[in-house]
């Protein structure tokens, strides 16, 4: 099992914050296909069974105290979605990638398995392992600025240089008319 722990820095503190909304799936392959695969969960968090279907998928929503706590999973790479955020705040750009690995099975009862989720900075994505079992989710406040660029910009692109080779050439065929 892990933990998870939504918040918002408020200066140097972590402020759990009520209100995400979250999916647990994982990829499994089938053949030459990957496809995604959604958990199905008790009331407690427990997985009770895999559906490919996201509309079968249980929504964890975090309670006031930020914490939620998912169980019954086994070694493997997981993926934590944020499907809503809490109001007044930006949804995570990527989903959370998180891995767990038995390290220690010394009773049936008590395993013990590190977990690693990968953090995104400004540097970059890597993985930090999981304090005492939690995966912390950070949302940020403030306006997300809207997408630029793409197809849009290739377009004017094409016809910016379409036009200026349209012009050389009108001009080369100028200037070959004069010198006759």
């Amino acid at each position: 099992s892990f933990n998870i722990f939504k918040f918002f820095k408020d200066g140097t503190t972590d402020t759990a914050l009520a209100g995400a909304k979250f999916i647990l799936y994982r990829h499994t392959s089938t053949g030459s296909a990957t496809e995604n695969e959604y958990a199905v969960m008790d009331a407690n968090g427990k997985i009770q069974d895999w559906d490919t279907e996201r509309s079968h998928a249980t929504v964890l929503t975090s309670p006031d105290s930020g914490k939620l706590t998912m169980s019954g999973l086994a070694n493997g790479t997981y993926y934590l979605m944020e499907t809503e955020a809490p109001q007044g705040y930006n949804s995570l750009e990527n989903d959370i990638e998180i891995k767990i690995t038995a390290e220690n099975w010394q009773t049936p009862t008590a395993p013990t398995a590190k977990i690693e989720y990968k953090t995104s900075t400004a540097e970059g994505a890597s993985f930090a392992e999981a304090e005492n079992g939690t995966v912390k989710v950070e949302n940020k406040t403030g306006t997300v600025l809207p997408g630029t660029g793409g197809i849009g910009t290739t377009i004017f692109y094409v016809i910016g240089g379409g036009l200026m080779v349209a012009a050389a050439i009108l001009l080369i065929t100028k200037k070959r008319m004069e010198n006759r």
